[in-house]
């Protein structure tokens, strides 16, 4: 209803200045905004959960990025300390917190990453926005990724139709024994005449797909978890 315009974005929360996207929504105002009144969409929400580990992906043989899921105080991520990679590793050597939101890090390891071997990344005592300390149970895989062949991933399911609220969305399987990553693919349509269209790189900043893993591509995570 609102993406034709005429509504305004309101924060949830202004003293909370650490929160970023999930901190705004549409007004809901019947004049479509509250200029120079309390925000319509106002509620206190402070943010009291630890920041998690999303994901880690690929730069080099002697580099990953590792991503954080909200905002993160860029003076812990740059604890050497906090970063431990078995198999080898240990701690990386340097450290480089991505500008302007920190929810990543470049970090330059000791040793490359070796062909075939899935390393997993541990991370401690950093803290987000709002100095909430991440728990000590926070890990991400990651290796080097191989090629992906005909028919290594595969479509799995497929919402094309959802509900009223609901969206679009579809999972693919990673059926190889391969470590595959998603910014290497792309998802497309295709019309009458065979040509494609619509055509979409999955993850320009790079996703790793472990062997036998499922993964659902949305526009919306939020709505569909």
């Amino acid at each position: 209803l609102k993406e034709g315009g005429g509504w305004s974005l309101e924060q949830v929360d202004p003293n909370s200045s650490c929160s970023g996207k999930p901190n705004w929504k549409a007004s809901t105002d019947n004049s479509g905004g509250t200029p120079g009144r309390k925000n319509s969409v106002y509620s206190s929400a402070p943010d009291i959960l630890p920041p998690k580990i999303s994901h880690a992906a690929i730069i080099s043989s002697s580099s990953i990025q590792l991503f954080f899921n909200e905002y993160m105080d860029s003076a812990t991520l740059m604890n050497i300390s906090a970063y431990s990679i078995d198999n080898g590793i240990g701690n990386p050597i340097a450290i480089d917190p991505i500008e302007p939101d920190y929810t990543s890090v470049i970090l330059t390891l000791t040793s490359p990453i070796a062909d075939g071997t899935i390393y997993t990344i541990t991370v401690s005592l950093v803290r987000d926005c709002r100095g909430n300390i991440i728990s000590s149970d926070n890990t991400a895989p990651f290796a080097l990724p191989e090629s992906a062949d005909q028919n290594d991933i595969v479509i799995n399911e497929v919402m094309f139709d959802p509900k009223d609220n609901g969206i679009e969305w579809i999972e693919i399987y990673n059926r190889s024994n391969k470590v595959i990553d998603l910014k290497e693919i792309f998802l497309c349509s295709q019309d009458n005449s065979g040509n494609l269209a619509e055509i979409n790189q999955i993850a320009p900043a790079g996703y790793l797909i472990l062997p036998q893993n499922y993964i659902v591509l949305s526009s919306e995570a939020n709505t569909i978890k």
